[in-house]
């Protein structure tokens, strides 16, 4: 899924997020491998056959630029610029308290049934943070961290003032406008107040340093 920078769509495909493939990295040769920290196994891997890994943890906000930082020292660049850009985003929002706190959720994907299992930004991860910096508040309230599923019920239950949805074209072939549609239907705060929003930037749902305009986009529509 890789589009940033252009060149990046014209470089050889390991496979997907969750299943890249060992035979394919290897193929290419590679000096170093940077991996998530839930891709310890396959850097394990890649570390047996003498190939130097990297692993980073890209949760939070913090942690994703303590990545950028390692990732940086690692490959002898300096990344001090791409972390402010960060830290710069979050400045510009937090200036601006809102009087009550909306209750805020995001879900992954464009959908038309939202019958079946709704994944949604959950506990510890840094959808929250940044809700949270724009002056809302976690409509999703169970104990549950990173991307928890919930059920149409809960959704109801939720009762979210704000409703943001992720859209990718590289996941999502629901038509939006049919998806907004969809959404008039629902019976929450956010559809009765015309507050769903379809965020579509290709940068929305990726923990690099493009959070900064995550964090813009997110706060232009919670305030």
């Amino acid at each position: 899924y890789a589009n940033y920078p252009k060149e990046a769509q014209h470089l050889p495909r390991i496979g997907g997020y969750f299943h890249p493939s060992l035979e394919k990295i290897v193929s290419l040769a590679p000096t170093l491998v940077i991996g998530n920290e839930h891709d310890r196994q396959l850097l394990s891997q890649i570390k047996a056959l003498g190939i130097d890994t990297l692993a980073v943890r890209l949760k939070t906000l913090e942690s994703i630029k303590t990545g950028i930082a390692k990732i940086g020292r690692r490959v002898g660049k300096k990344s001090a610029l791409l972390r402010e850009n960060i830290d710069s985003a979050l400045d510009k929002v937090r200036k601006n308290d809102l009087a009550k706190r909306p209750r805020v959720l995001i879900i992954f994907g464009a959908r038309l049934d939202l019958r079946s299992s709704i994944y949604v930004a959950g506990h510890d991860i840094f959808f929250e943070q940044i809700i949270e910096a724009c002056g809302g508040t976690n409509a999703f309230s169970r104990e549950f961290t990173g991307q928890p599923a919930l059920h149409y019920e809960g959704l109801i239950a939720a009762n979210p003032d704000i409703v943001i949805v992720l859209y990718s074209e590289f996941t999502n072939d629901a038509d939006r406008d049919a998806v907004r549609k969809m959404w008039n239907d629902v019976p929450v705060n956010a559809a009765k107040n015309g507050r769903v929003y379809i965020l579509d930037g290709d940068y929305i749902s990726i923990p690099s340093h493009r959070v900064a305009l995550t964090i813009r986009d997110i706060c232009g529509v919670i305030r």
